[in-house]
């Protein structure tokens, strides 16, 4: 199986559903890769792929060239904080 190059901010549950149909399958990506599932993946890093387990997803994935990349950057943390603050009762 020929290695996957993985994009700016893919993670491995990413590139496990863009490859195989299943995100489940990141834990045998990691495996098969010697790296943690939470790594933080670099852009053109190669990764070797496993076996495909939902090949409808799969290949609906790569008929629309689909390719996910939901990691969060230091950019983007500053909107993941928007509940940081406490809830007031002002609209009771």
């Amino acid at each position: 199986m020929e290695k996957y190059k993985v994009l700016e901010n893919q993670s491995l549950f990413d590139v496990s559903t863009q490859l195989t149909g299943n995100a489940e399958t990141a834990f045998l990506l990691a495996v098969a890769n010697n790296i943690s599932l939470t790594d933080e993946l670099i852009p053109g890093q190669e990764l070797t792929p496993v076996a495909v387990q939902n090949k409808g997803i799969a290949d609906y994935y790569s008929s629309k060239a689909l390719k996910p990349t939901t990691g969060i950057t230091g950019d983007d943390l500053e909107l993941a904080r928007i509940f940081d603050n406490p809830f007031d009762d002002s609209f009771n």
